[in-house]
């Protein structure tokens, strides 16, 4: 997807705060091209940074539809900052619910975690509502290549499946997805059991989002794709 294939959420830190944009100043992950997109707090300021799919029937994706969401994401910072997939966002604001999965930004190395909440809270350890949690640990300057699907059943509840490439062996460009250690599928129930709330099911946007809480850090992503439930 290009450059152009996304649109901005509202409620996010301004340019005076982050930088972002295309860039040739890193390596891409295995089979990437020749940029990335990156993202660096020039300030203090703690917020979100988040764009999403904005092609024809993603945005929004139609309510009663799932989707998947697909990058190669890297963390760096000592802390305080984290890169994450989004599907299922109920608004097109950083400000939004959905599920996310991403790296933990209050620890180094960093836990692969899923959570349910708002992309502006973040993916921390300590408050956030995680859902599972990777047993390996991805140190800061590494790529990690991952996938979340959200499968909206026709009864009401929503499974969650995650799974990652391994870099080392195969591609952005042909990945094998396999399981992630310690994420099995996690049901979010109709009745908001499991999770503490009912599911986000009424199809809602798909993207990638950046969060900082201090200055000088950042966070680059390459070869995302999206897709929906049909």
């Amino acid at each position: 997807m290009s450059e152009a294939d996304w649109t901005f959420l509202s409620d996010g830190l301004a340019a005076p705060d982050v930088a972002r944009g295309v860039s040739q100043g890193f390596t891409p992950p295995n089979g990437g091209s020749n940029f990335v997109f990156g993202y660096k707090s020039k300030t203090n300021n703690a917020g979100t940074v988040a764009k999403a799919g904005n092609a024809s029937n993603f945005y929004p994706v139609a309510a009663g539809a799932g989707a998947s969401v697909r990058g190669a994401i890297q963390r760096n910072g000592d802390q305080d900052c984290s890169i994450m997939l989004f599907a299922a966002l109920d608004a097109a604001s950083v400000l939004g619910n959905g599920y996310l999965l991403g790296l933990t930004q209050d620890e180094e190395p960093s836990h692969i975690v899923l959570a349910k909440g708002s992309p502006n809270n973040g993916l921390k350890i300590a408050g956030t509502n995680l859902l599972a949690q990777s047993v390996e640990t991805i140190a800061k300057g590494s790529w990690v290549h991952l996938r979340l699907d959200v499968l909206v059943q026709p009864h009401g509840d929503v499974h969650l499946q995650v799974f990652q490439n391994d870099l080392d062996t195969n591609p952005v460009t042909s990945p094998v997805w396999e399981a992630i250690s310690g994420m099995a599928e996690v049901i979010d129930d109709r009745l908001g059991v499991n999770t503490g709330s009912e599911p986000y099911k009424d199809g809602g946007y798909v993207g990638v989002a950046y969060r900082t809480d201090a200055i000088g850090r950042w966070a680059i992503h390459d070869h995302m794709e999206i897709g929906r439930q049909v």
